[in-house]
């Protein structure tokens, strides 16, 4: 009996160990390669990862992107429901925000918001 328990004991302590290594590769982080910006969801909030657009919709009112790697898109990007800034997370390499050919322009700003760009090219 006291082997079992003691067996049990074990095997829960194992279970439990790998809980917060699974967790951490669910939210990826600025490591991982699919994740191309990050950004808080409320002012002083935990910073998610994700895709840019995740990052637009994601972003609080007056809040920053931050992008990880240079960005490009297929069609224009419109900024018109808040104020934010985009940035480079790291600001002695800047990244590059680029369209592929066929659009007219990169960036609108619409319903008098506020871009701030900062390290971006």
């Amino acid at each position: 009996m006291r082997k079992q328990l003691l067996s049990v004991l074990l095997t829960l302590a194992m279970c439990l160990t790998m809980l917060p290594v699974t967790t951490l590769a669910v939210n990826g982080g600025a490591d991982d390669p699919d994740n191309e910006a990050m950004w808080q969801t409320v002012e002083g909030g935990e910073w998610q990862y994700g895709t840019f657009a995740q990052a637009r919709s994601g972003v609080y009112e007056g809040g920053t992107i931050k992008l990880l790697k240079d960005v490009g898109t297929s069609s224009s990007i419109t900024f018109s429901s808040k104020d934010i800034t985009l940035e480079s997370a790291d600001p002695d390499h800047p990244c590059t925000l680029y369209r592929s050919s066929g659009i007219d322009y990169l960036i609108s700003i619409t319903s008098h918001k506020t871009l701030t760009l900062a390290h971006i090219i």
